[in-house]
């Protein structure tokens, strides 16, 4: 027992790194899940996530997260689930949203703003723990990587209402605006939140909004659905924050204490941190090949999360639909309703 606990969840107690963990895995089962409730039968998505979560989401938080996992060992860095939580969830939706869903989705009626906000506000909220609590002490790394995850998160919602001013051409920001851009900040952010100082938080935040703004517009133009919205920004976005990580990675601690890019402890604190002898600095902080090394790193891990998302939960969703089924009976693609509602007004 003593032994487990010092390898894998410090000095913290046993039972407080597994419902920490156990964290992680409902926040990523949720958000895959929930956009999906309306199209999905109750007790199949019960089945869907259960699969899910040891076919996709246990593979990959062991081997980002694990001191043994291959990508840990590689050198990636996803602090708090860039990888482990959004690309998975974000990647296994849209292949399970557009599998099930067939001719698009209805517009949701945003006219009441109270829950959405209510629902943003728990979720930031909530990610600041699982942020804070990712070092598993209390003291300034997790001081530190809550800081720089309000920096980013401040930074993105500017960006986004800057945006939507600028090229949407409205009056002021719109409320669901404002919430997209705090989550895009988020989720850009949950990669590097131990890694990146505040310059590299604030313009993570800054870009990865830009880049997700712009996402959403192409993903209009090419007239995917509205119900997809929520998977560009978790799993585009994993991707953009994972690979801000690569060229803004200033740092990492060791015990509860940081050592930067010019620490003069470096070199042994390196080989002391479990395994991060592999650690490498970002293309803007390092003057030699470590910043391209760390570039392929990231780059490496993100794609592999996805690819590995993307394949199996193909695979689970076919497999369940073609047995047990998935799809819900009461629901109607856009196509079938729009016919019903001309039928209905010529009948009349």
């Amino acid at each position: 027992m003593e032994e487990s606990v010092v390898y894998l969840a410090g000095s913290i107690p046993e039972t407080v790194f597994c419902i920490y963990m156990l964290t992680a895995a409902v926040l990523s089962a949720g958000l895959l899940v929930l956009p999906l409730a309306d199209v999905m039968k109750w007790n199949r998505m019960c089945i869907f996530i259960i699969i899910w979560h040891f076919v996709v989401f246990c593979p990959m938080i062991h081997s980002n997260w694990h001191q043994n996992g291959f990508l840990y060992v590689a050198g990636i860095k996803d602090y708090a689930g860039g990888n482990v939580i959004f690309i998975t969830a974000g990647i296994s939706g849209l292949v399970a949203n557009s599998m099930l869903r067939k001719g698009g989705d209805d517009a949701k009626d945003t006219s009441d703003n109270v829950f959405p906000a209510l629902g943003a506000s728990m979720l930031w909220v909530g990610w600041l723990a699982l942020i804070g609590g990712r070092s598993y002490i209390s003291g300034d790394v997790s001081g530190n990587s809550m800081l720089m995850t309000q920096i980013a998160v401040g930074s993105a919602t500017i960006m986004w209402c800057l945006l939507e001013v600028i090229v949407d051409a409205v009056e002021q920001p719109t409320l669901n605006g404002i919430l997209t851009g705090a989550i895009a900040g988020l989720v850009a952010i949950t990669p590097g939140a131990g890694y990146v100082n505040q310059t590299g938080a604030f313009f993570t935040g800054f870009i990865c909004s830009f880049l997700l703004f712009f996402a959403l517009k192409i993903k209009s133009y090419f007239k995917f659905d509205d119900s997809s919205d929520k998977f560009i920004i978790y799993g585009v976005g994993g991707f953009l924050g994972g690979m801000a990580t690569a060229f803004f990675a200033s740092m990492f601690y060791i015990g509860g204490t940081y050592y930067d890019y010019t620490g003069d402890a470096l070199q042994d604190a390196q080989v002391k941190f479990n395994g991060m002898e592999n650690f490498y600095y970002g293309v803007f902080y390092s003057n030699t090949h470590d910043g391209g090394h760390c570039f392929a790193i990231q780059l490496f891990g993100v794609v592999i999360t996805a690819v590995w998302s993307a394949f199996f939960t193909f695979w689970i969703v076919f497999i369940m639909n073609k047995t047990i089924g998935l799809t819900n009976a009461a629901y109607q693609p856009a196509e079938v309703k729009e016919v019903k509602d001309v039928e209905i007004v010529n009948s009349a």
